[in-house]
């Protein structure tokens, strides 16, 4: 029986390819495990950004004076997290579906997988900076904002390279990403009554 969890080799194959595509290298695609087992050791990525993600959702939100317990919120925000990691590879495989392109989508899936990887460990720059004394609440924001545009343009080139398909479609592809996280938060948010700083 396969193993569900991937080699040091692959890990690194996966993250390295995600760099090279960092750097608009399609060459990067060369570097990811395409079949059945790559896809599911693809999901790996999500583990290695956790403590990252993590972070940033705690200082993001406001978690004092929450009615629900702290198991309850911990259960809950493991339960979007799992979700998080699979609504926009099922929502990418019907797309593959309605255009006829399932053929591309076990490099969509690997790639975007890893590429989560890459985006962690971009926001342990803004992380940073908000956590070092003398450097202004402004700075860590504007470089916080120009981290997250950059890390759309990524995103946006991970799906226009591995699903081959014009800009066009990969920004409805994108923004259908964008969305679906958001209404995933929000719904999260507000069923623990969370409120963002």
């Amino acid at each position: 029986m396969a193993s569900l969890l991937p080699g040091a080799r692959e890990i690194f194959g996966g993250v390295y390819g995600a760099y090279r595509l960092a750097r608009l290298d399609p060459k990067g695609m060369a570097y990811f495990d395409l079949s059945p087992a790559g896809m599911v050791h693809s999901f790996f990525a999500y583990v290695l950004a956790l403590p990252v993600l993590a972070w940033e959702r705690v200082t993001s939100t406001n978690i004092t004076d929450l009615p629900e317990s702290v198991a309850t919120i911990v259960v809950i925000q493991v339960l979007g997290y799992i979700i998080l990691c699979l609504i926009f590879p099922v929502f990418a495989y019907w797309v593959a579906q309605l255009i006829d392109a399932e053929e591309r989508y076990p490099a969509l899936l690997v790639s975007y997988n890893w590429a989560v990887a890459i985006q962690a460990a971009a926001l342990l720059i803004p992380i940073g900076l908000g956590a070092s004394a003398g450097v202004p609440e402004a700075v860590t924001s504007g470089v916080g904002s120009a981290i997250s545009i950059l890390l759309l343009v990524y995103v946006w080139y991970v799906i226009r390279t591995a699903f081959q398909i014009s800009g066009f479609g990969a920004a409805g592809l994108l923004f259908a990403d964008v969305m679906l996280t958001q209404i995933l938060v929000t719904v999260i948010d507000a069923f623990l009554g969370i409120q963002p700083i």
